[in-house]
């Protein structure tokens, strides 16, 4: 009945400004996994008017006994974007998590975030877990040109051991745009030299995205 009436509230017309308050304080108290799912989903759907509850839609990424609510959770966080900046270093912790789909809503939550994301990804680069560096990438690539910083720590990732992670620093250098002359030497070499099939596609198709723009 509450997950019931929880979705009732996302869906009627009421403003936010009456709907998202009440949420939050349900939020706070339920302790039913099947209806946190549900406020949380419904925070997210009010995006930025939710930003009061970031702290408490953070707290749920760590349920460790319900991956729905932690992937709801972190889809949430990215719905609200920009204003869910706070948190990044919380999302950055779930790029980990042992359930792909929860770690894949992290991703995307993390490159909703967009700039203000930034500087932690780069020192997530670094990782020892090669998932965590791949999903890394992809953030910095869905955040596009204004990931323009982490630029040198994605050169330095088409070198990583790892060939997921060197596609998806390829892929993300083409994301963010026009790019320095070691960034285009750093692809060239990748296309040239690379013995992955797949990674020498991404740096080529990185190269050609760059060419595209600055024509």
């Amino acid at each position: 009945m509450r997950a019931a009436s929880a979705e009732g509230l996302a869906k009627i017309g009421s403003s936010p400004g009456e709907i998202v308050p009440e949420l939050g304080r349900v939020l706070e108290d339920e302790k039913q996994d099947h209806v946190l799912q549900v406020l949380v989903k419904a925070l997210g759907e009010f995006r930025g008017d939710s930003k009061e509850f970031v702290p408490q839609l953070c707290s749920k990424l760590h349920t460790r006994d319900n991956k729905n609510v932690r992937q709801a959770a972190a889809t949430a966080l990215g719905k609200i974007g920009k204003a869910a900046k706070e948190v990044t270093p919380e999302l950055i912790k779930v790029l980990s998590d042992d359930d792909w789909d929860v770690a894949e809503s992290a991703t995307k939550a993390l490159g909703q975030i967009g700039a203000g994301a930034v500087k932690n990804l780069i020192e997530v680069m670094e990782h020892d877990d090669e998932l965590v560096r791949w999903r890394a990438a992809e953030a910095l690539a869905a955040i596009g040109p204004a990931a323009q910083d982490a630029v040198p720590a994605l050169i330095r990732a088409l070198t990583d051991e790892d060939w997921g992670v060197r596609k998806s620093a390829a892929f993300a250098i083409g994301s963010i745009g026009p790019a320095t002359e070691d960034a285009m030497n750093a692809l060239k070499k990748t296309r040239n030299d690379d013995p992955e099939e797949s990674v020498v596609e991404s740096a080529a198709k990185a190269l050609q995205s760059i060419r595209s723009i600055v024509a």
